[in-house]
């Protein structure tokens, strides 16, 4: 796989602190937290996201603005509809992912295309477990909001402690009326 070795690869989540639940029976995830939210367009803006067909089709079919969409799926026919084409690639592999986005990221700093404020190159892995599963090995950092929710639900985010990831970059607790929670960031 050819890889930029200036482009961080990232992964992004809200977790269940205890059980690393990220999902809910039936798909969704299991909170509402709209600093979470804005937590979450704040850091991927301007860069590409990497996404499972399923976690994809939970957007609506409908890109989020600032941010090239890259979707896998094991489904060769999978379409998107040509209005959104230039904002949305469909891939088969997570090499494949990275390998695409890592061009993506590449260009679109030289053609300066995103208004991001966080300008270091960097691609971001937003879910779901599979693919989360799939990427871990290739990530650098974790970008995790541990939500204080003590669910154990279905759909979990993979066991990141056991791969290295122990650096503490960022830590910043913070609640709303339902939940406390800690917005950190991690590195091996």
């Amino acid at each position: 796989m050819n890889l930029n070795q200036n482009i961080k690869i990232s992964l992004i989540s809200a977790i269940d602190r205890e059980s690393h639940t990220i999902g809910k029976e039936g798909g969704g995830l299991p909170w509402k937290i709209p600093e979470d939210f804005l937590h979450f367009k704040k850091t991927t803006m301007g860069h590409p996201i990497i996404m499972g067909r399923t976690t994809w089709e939970e957007f609506g079919g409908k890109p989020l603005p600032g941010r090239h969409h890259i979707v896998i799926t094991r489904q060769t026919d999978y379409k998107i509809a040509d209005e959104i084409s230039d904002r949305v690639s469909v891939v088969t592999s997570i090499e494949k992912s990275l390998e695409l986005a890592s061009e993506i990221e590449n260009n679109s700093h030289k053609e300066n295309k995103f208004s991001g404020e966080n300008k270091e190159k960097e691609i971001f892995v937003i879910g779901g477990a599979q693919i989360y599963e799939l990427a871990l090995p290739y990530a650098n950092r974790l970008y995790l909001t541990l939500v204080d929710a003590h669910l154990d639900g279905p759909v979990k985010f993979p066991d990141y402690e056991t791969a290295s990831f122990t650096k503490i970059i960022f830590s910043r607790k913070s609640r709303d009326e339902n939940f406390r929670y800690e917005f950190l960031v991690l590195e091996k």
